[in-house]
């Protein structure tokens, strides 16, 4: 016990001295949110237990409480939570920790112990011995303790840089991280051996690869807010979500899949390639949303613009833009061969080929097409 609490003794002191704290706002997505009113009561009620622990200034305390109060739609008062933290009885305190552990909040919890507990700097040895047993009764060892303090650091100081390669090492690194995303913003973090995920706070001009890779055997990879300028193949991973890029330049198929089982794109903007999508596999299922397609001329005979494929998958296409497509083969169309196309409200211009969806089966719903070649609703 002493030893732990060294430990977090330690690893907490910085925490909560920067200013940052004080303007700091809780992001969406608290695991708190899918609660029930009672688990949310009994959770803060516990927090105030905590800003009170051998601290007579909860100032900085319960205004963080209020901002994690806020952001998971709480609407008691601060007043009242701190009235019941009072009157805890030890059963009453046993129900609480069983219920956070029985709804996955362990990690929240004492992340946001830690930093609501050193909320005025430097912490006490008794509130250092306090979070060590805190620690202890949530089930967590001297190594989880640990790289527990160092996140919290982390997130006031908003620079997740030495924590990465600690998140990789550590093998609970990725999932507690994810826990804590409403504080997390780089999810980059998020990564392990089996689930990559590319990450940029905002469009990253630098381009991610400076030639064309290949990913391969894993269960997911993400790519967010990122400008790919060459070619990438994605081979026997389950999910490929693209969210928030920029695919520009690419004289070539701009992605290859064979293996893979989803692929999600999200408000991405495509322009001057060859070819969108690749499939050497059957039954993918490609979900396109919210993106653009601009200037696109491809050379392949056979093939289409965006999904150059002549295998079966299914496609489905939502409030997303194609104009200036340009198909140079015999047969070539928008997409083209054996897919299964559903396509709901989106535009398509100039779109030129000997079809605009070749072959398959096409379903649409509140589509625009201007000067396309046999344009199909």
């Amino acid at each position: 016990m002493g030893l732990l609490a060294v430990t977090a003794k330690n690893n907490v002191d910085t925490v909560l001295k920067n200013e940052k704290i004080h303007t700091y706002k809780i992001n969406d997505g608290h695991p708190l949110i899918g609660c029930d009113e009672y688990v949310r009561g009994l959770y803060i009620d516990m927090l105030c237990v905590v800003a009170m622990y051998e601290n007579e200034d909860n100032e900085n305390q319960n205004r963080f409480i209020q901002r994690i109060m806020a952001g998971c739609n709480d609407k008691t008062l601060i007043n009242e939570h701190i009235k019941n933290a009072m009157q805890l009885s030890v059963e009453k305190i046993s129900e609480i920790i069983k219920q956070i552990k029985d709804n996955n909040l362990e990690n929240i919890f004492y992340l946001e112990s830690l930093i609501i507990n050193c909320a005025n700097g430097q912490p006490n040895k008794k509130q250092a011995h306090f979070l060590a047993e805190l620690g202890e009764v949530l089930g967590f060892d001297k190594k989880k303790i640990s790289f527990m303090c160092d996140l919290a650091v982390a997130v006031v100081e908003q620079n997740f840089e030495d924590l990465k390669p600690k998140a990789l090492e550590y093998e609970e690194g990725a999932y507690i991280c994810k826990n804590a995303a409403c504080y997390v913003w780089d999810k980059s973090l998020f990564s392990t051996k089996k689930d990559l995920y590319y990450y940029s706070k905002s469009i990253s001009e630098q381009p991610l690869f400076d030639e064309s890779i290949e990913l391969e055997n894993l269960n997911s990879v993400v790519i967010e807010n990122q400008t790919i300028t060459t070619q990438l193949s994605f081979t026997s991973i389950n999910k490929v979500t693209i969210i928030n890029c920029n695919i520009r330049n690419i004289n070539s198929i701009c992605f290859y899949f064979a293996g893979v089982k989803t692929v999600e794109v999200k408000n991405c903007r495509f322009s001057d390639c060859y070819g969108g999508f690749s499939f050497d596999s059957r039954d993918t299922m490609l979900n396109i949303e919210d993106s653009e397609f601009n200037n696109f001329k491809n050379s392949y005979d056979y093939s289409g613009v965006i999904v150059c494929s002549k295998k079966g998958n299914q496609i489905t296409i939502r409030n997303s833009i194609f104009r200036n497509l340009k198909a140079c083969g015999l047969y070539p169309g928008v997409i083209s061969y054996d897919n299964s196309v559903t396509s709901i409200n989106c535009v398509y211009s100039n779109c030129l080929g000997y079809a605009m969806f070749r072959f398959g089966k096409f379903t649409g719903e509140k589509n625009t097409y201007t000067s396309c070649v046999r344009e199909r609703n």
